[in-house]
């Protein structure tokens, strides 16, 4: 079952057939019948009868649909412009209190005052999440009660657990002529619920065939003189920190 989430929307589209709802990614988009609610509206009327105490995490990935894929990520895949903004979209949406301490639309908003100042900001997201254990059904630890899904309260809570970390920068090329500051720093530029830290990064120009190394808390600037675009990949060198 790729998806648990649409064994619980299948009612929704069953029952309401002359409205839409468009839940918009970076560059696609979902209709949902369902009078104008959001999927995560939709989502958590379909399953008030869960126990958020026992969602691990507080995050349930399972209340955004999955556009960037991370319960799929892999620490050494390399992550698109694309997918770092949406999995910081996700992450942020996926909390069962709906709070952050750096919410998605501030953290954009930084990136596109910096970029007026060449400053392109190292962004890193380090998030535990759970999602809905697709055996919790047939084992009884989740049941239909009045058509929504609940919590019986027996056995382990009803969840996976997950991991996501990914770092990179708001760009994926330069041009020639540009000049870039590259920067990153603990406190802004981190969405993280976990103990993880970056201890060193490294920027690869791939056309040119060079790497900048530098520390957290500090920036690096980066002349393109080459003639034609540059492929900008990102590698960060990740610890945690003491509790």
């Amino acid at each position: 079952m790729k998806r648990f989430l649409f064994i619980i929307l299948s009612c929704i589209l069953l029952l309401y057939t002359n409205h839409t709802y468009a839940q918009s990614s970076e560059d696609s988009t979902i209709n949902i019948p369902e009078n104008g609610r959001t999927y995560t509206q939709i989502f958590d009327s379909l399953t008030a009868g869960l126990i958020p105490m026992r969602v691990p995490y507080g995050v349930l990935y399972d209340r955004v649909y999955p556009w960037s894929g991370a319960d799929a990520w892999q620490n050494d895949d390399t992550a698109s412009v694309y997918q770092l903004y949406q999995t910081w979209f996700d992450m942020e949406h996926s909390r069962m209190d709906s709070t952050a301490p750096v919410t998605y639309n501030a953290m954009r908003q930084t990136v596109d005052n910096m970029a007026l100042e060449g400053r392109i900001p190292l962004l890193f997201i380090s998030y535990n999440f759970a999602r809905i254990d697709s055996t919790a059904v047939n084992d009884g630890r989740l049941s239909f009660v009045d058509s929504v899904l609940t919590d019986n309260n027996i056995g382990p809570a009803p969840y996976t657990t997950h991991q996501v970390n990914i770092a990179g920068l708001p760009i994926d090329h330069a041009t020639a002529g540009d000049t870039l500051s590259i920067e990153y720093n603990n406190d802004i530029y981190r969405l993280s619920n976990t103990n993880a830290t970056i201890l060193s990064i490294s920027i690869t120009d791939v056309s040119e065939g060079w790497q900048y190394s530098f520390e957290p808390n500090n920036s690096q600037s980066i002349v393109f003189a080459q003639e034609g675009v540059h492929e900008i990949i990102v590698g960060v060198t990740l610890g945690t920190v003491p509790c």
